[in-house]
């Protein structure tokens, strides 16, 4: 019997914004595997979100810790405590090496349980590109993470590109120890929908549009400027495609102002994930400058993919056998890929198979979710 408790820091009504809430039943209560959640969130606009996760058994709790305080700390996890003990949790579990995870990673030390964090990736390279650590300060944001990866019974990394960051951190022999590779909690996406034809014409998409999709945020850090640079002459000579930017973010407003007399380039802003489904399904082809989710999404639909090689990308599409993969600052070899994809249809329906292939060996969702389970109850056992 498994009752958990979860940790984060950003939030759902966030998430619902992005149309990915719906996965989240998913994420923290596969299968409604668990015989309890109790998810803490320090924002209080999520509790507007509390029928919507019942559905899933997840039990929203707010805690007091939304910013660096002392007080507000200790406070959150005299909180989380209590609740732990009162809805007997035997495991806690953070999302990312921060505030959130530093209180659950505490309250399980004191109640004698095992604590988890989950990782997306390497949460620095983000913070040094931009130069914008977390609460304003490098030294709170790594030394945080420090802390939080050191005080983990176990570490959650979706690929060996993670494994290696947190070595990097804790040290190899503790990381080697702590470390369990478990992909993320993506359900693969159904091969067709009924409501697909509705959604793409509700978009303004023909019947058949040639759709290349771009899914994510709009910002330097995903390499859209890149994007806006190749698309600026691709675009014009393939009139019969329509490049379309799903999602939001500080490029947006640049990008729209550039493209603004080339029809074929469009941003369609944040979507739901059945809007983002459908475009996924229609692809001829999908551009994946940096992601996680929809790479997963893509590959479980055989989709042909260019992405760029950073990350953990290259561990799951190798050039040429699943896909093709450039250099993300690199506009000729993403306008060369692009058209190569475009041009050879029987290439780019070869590399989509073999990409779905690696999806279903390596990163498929029921094996994912059977060991993380696995993970629980090994944790559970050993007290």
């Amino acid at each position: 019997m498994l009752r958990v408790a979860n940790f984060m820091d950003s939030s759902l009504k966030e998430l619902e914004r992005k149309g990915v809430l719906s996965a989240i039943g998913d994420i923290y209560n596969p299968e409604g595997q668990y015989d309890v959640v109790l998810h803490f969130t320090p924002h209080k606009e999520d509790l507007e979100l509390a029928g919507r996760l019942s559905e899933h058994k997840i039990e929203l709790q707010l805690h007091p810790a939304g910013w660096l305080s002392i007080r507000r700390f200790f406070r959150a996890v005299l909180l989380a405590r209590q609740r732990i003990k009162e809805s007997r949790i035997n495991i806690v579990r953070g999302r990312l090496p921060y505030l959130g995870s530093l209180i659950g990673a505490v309250a399980a030390r004191l109640s004698a349980i095992p604590f988890v964090v989950s990782l997306g990736g390497d949460n620095r390279i983000v913070q040094e590109r931009t130069g914008t650590y977390h609460y304003k300060s490098r030294i709170i944001s790594y030394g945080m993470e420090w802390l939080v990866l050191m005080l983990a019974t176990a570490i959650i990394c979706p690929n060996l590109f993670t494994t290696r960051y947190v070595a990097d951190i804790i040290g190899t022999r503790a990381a080697a120890r702590r470390c369990n590779e478990i992909s993320w909690l993506s359900r693969p996406l159904p091969k067709s929908c009924d409501s697909d034809d509705s959604t793409i014409t509700a978009l303004g998409f023909s019947a058949g549009t040639r759709i290349v999709p771009i899914v994510g945020f709009i910002n330097r850090y995903k390499f859209s400027d890149i994007l806006f640079n190749v698309l600026g002459e691709l675009a014009t000579s393939l009139p019969e495609h329509e490049f379309c930017f799903c999602g939001d973010g500080p490029l947006r407003e640049e990008g729209e102002r550039r493209f603004a007399k080339i029809d074929n380039v469009r941003f369609l802003g944040w979507q739901s994930a059945n809007v983002v489904h459908a475009l996924l399904r229609r692809a001829e082809i999908v551009l994946i400058p940096m992601s996680g989710f929809v790479l997963l999404e893509a590959a479980s639909l055989g989709k042909p993919v260019v992405t760029s090689n950073v990350e953990w990308h290259s561990e799951m599409v190798k050039n040429d056998i699943s896909g093709l993969v450039v250099e993300p600052t690199d506009p000729m070899a993403w306008r060369t890929a692009i058209w190569r994809m475009v041009s050879e249809p029987d290439m780019a329906c070869r590399l989509g198979c073999q990409l779905e292939k690696a999806y279903v060996g390596n990163y498929a969702y029921d094996s994912a979710v059977k060991r993380e389970l696995a993970l629980y109850h090994q944790l559970v056992r050993q007290g």
